[in-house]
């Protein structure tokens, strides 16, 4: 009996024995520290997207007339995605200006310049820098001018004429039309004439007077005949760059019309519009007078482009084709 108990706590130790190694060898195994290592490597190819080239239709190239007088002024302009351009004529670069739906830019036909068959290109570039060219053939056409001598006039201010005096007016007219407005001022539709009446014309433009000691020029502009005090309007919208007092033509308004495009009007006897202003088509400007170098009441109306004059008869007409 005794030895059965023996026996019975000779196993029991044994199975004690026999667990807490096994719980021992558990808590070693739990101390153990693993690297961790990703369950798979991924060697999938990146792979490199190229953009598809966008395809832009071509620009449409227009210009206003294919047959222009001198004093005329021809009217290009370039529709597309354009983001810059130029028109050379004549030796002569033009930037071309951002409009309401196109490009576009004046180009002037100066009284003096040679008859005949002349070409014009128009460079443009794309929003993805593509270039494009085009080329068109223009055909300058003559006018008849007529002569007027002043050498016998009486004006109220025969200095006026002095040398001092035309040059120090020219660079100030020079320096204010040479400047190009990156943006367009004026309004699509006819341009208005600066008198709301048929007032006569005493003098056209291009008219070659002589004003006596070899002093010959021509007129840059129309002269209506009107009372002082007559009302005078804006041929277009636009920014005043001017309203001040010169030698030869007197109180002076010049309006920036944008893009290298001016309007002026001289002789006033008062202004109603200050430098800065903006101003739309058929704005109150100023009133008539006869300050300056003049021989009676009239207005003197310019229109101006790339510093060069043109004819503003052909503004209102559309004989300018647009």
């Amino acid at each position: 009996m005794s030895s059965v108990r023996y026996g019975n706590l000779f196993v029991s130790l044994f199975v004690i024995i026999v667990l807490t190694a096994c719980s021992t060898g558990r808590s070693n195994e739990a101390s153990i520290e693993y690297v961790a290592r990703p369950a798979y490597e991924d060697v999938t190819p990146v792979a490199q997207l190229t953009a598809t080239p966008i395809s832009l239709p071509e620009p449409e190239f227009f210009i206003s007339k294919s047959t222009v007088p001198h004093g005329g002024t021809l009217l290009i302009s370039v529709v597309g995605s354009v983001i810059r351009g130029t028109v050379t004529f004549l030796n002569i670069e033009l930037p071309l200006t951002r409009g309401d739906r196109s490009y576009y830019t004046f180009v002037p036909i100066s009284r003096t310049v040679s008859l005949g068959m002349e070409r014009i290109v128009i460079r443009v570039v794309y929003s993805n820098e593509v270039e494009f060219e085009e080329e068109r053939i223009v055909q300058i056409v003559g006018r008849e001018w007529s002569f007027y001598d002043f050498s016998d006039d009486n004006f109220e201010n025969p200095t006026l004429l002095s040398r001092i005096q035309r040059e120090d007016e020219d660079a100030t007219l020079k320096a204010t039309f040479d400047r190009i407005s990156p943006v367009k001022l004026w309004k699509d539709g006819p341009w208005l004439k600066p008198l709301h009446f048929d007032a006569l014309i005493t003098s056209e433009f291009g008219e070659e007077r002589d004003y006596g000691d070899g002093l010959t020029r021509y007129h840059e502009g129309v002269d209506f005949s009107a009372d002082v005090g007559t009302p005078i309007y804006a041929s277009n919208s636009g920014q005043v760059v001017l309203a001040r007092q010169l030698s030869l033509r007197g109180n002076y308004v010049a309006i920036d019309h944008g893009g290298g495009l001016y309007s002026a009007y001289g002789h006033l006897s008062t202004f109603a519009a200050a430098e800065g202003q903006m101003v739309s088509a058929g704005d109150l400007i100023g009133y008539v007078g006869q300050s300056g170098l003049s021989t009676g009441a009239h207005l003197h109306w310019e229109i101006i482009a790339h510093g060069i004059s043109v004819d503003p008869l052909l503004f209102t007409n559309g004989a300018n084709g647009f």
